[in-house]
């Protein structure tokens, strides 16, 4: 008769990721992925995408995790709440405020969301907008303003 095999359910969220993420390296797969000096246009599509094929991998074989019982508090609440107003602030402000300030906010919000000090997220914060924005702007000569 043989050993019965123990089905285990789908993750929802691990085919959630491998949804998106066939979906982004497909559609980065159909532009030029090297332009010569600088990435292609369908260079960051493709990567994110397989990132996120990489992303599901683990939970596809996890498989499914028990259903849990979780409700919020106020102050569980709280971060979350935060986040969504910074991004959409962020998003509100794009063409009123310039690229490095909006990002520096943004990113030091961000980092005191996760509990980091003022002097270091501020550090850190502008320390990262300074570095993308040299990557892009002086390497790839992309303007975000």
């Amino acid at each position: 008769m043989g050993c019965p095999v123990k089905k285990r359910p789908i993750d929802p969220v691990a085919c959630g990721f491998a949804a998106i993420g066939v979906t982004l390296a497909y559609a980065g797969w159909q532009f030029p992925r090297l332009g010569g000096v600088v990435p292609g246009p369908g260079f960051f599509p493709m990567v994110c995408g397989l990132a996120m094929l990489a992303f599901a991998l683990p939970l596809f074989i996890a498989g499914r995790p028990r259903p849990v019982q979780w409700v919020a508090t106020q102050q569980q609440a709280r971060p979350l709440i935060a986040l969504i107003l910074a991004l959409t602030l962020y998003l509100l402000l794009w063409h009123w405020v310039p690229f490095l300030i909006r990002t520096a906010l943004l990113a030091i919000v961000l980092l005191r969301l996760a509990s980091v000090g003022w002097r270091r997220a501020t550090f850190a914060g502008c320390l990262t907008t300074l570095a993308l924005w040299a990557g892009f702007f002086l390497g790839l000569h992309v303007n975000f303003d």
